[in-house]
């Protein structure tokens, strides 16, 4: 139970942070991966 306050404080700063990083790693994971399946069609 002691481990659970702190988690939940940290998950409260750091959340957002970590959301925003994921989130663009996703995206330019999806445009990268666009582009290559654009470049092997046109291929």
């Amino acid at each position: 139970m002691m481990l659970y306050i702190p988690t939940i404080s940290y998950l409260c700063c750091y959340g957002p942070s970590i959301l925003g990083v994921l989130y663009l790693l996703l995206s330019s994971w999806a445009n990268f991966s666009s582009k290559l399946s654009s470049i092997s069609f046109l291929t």
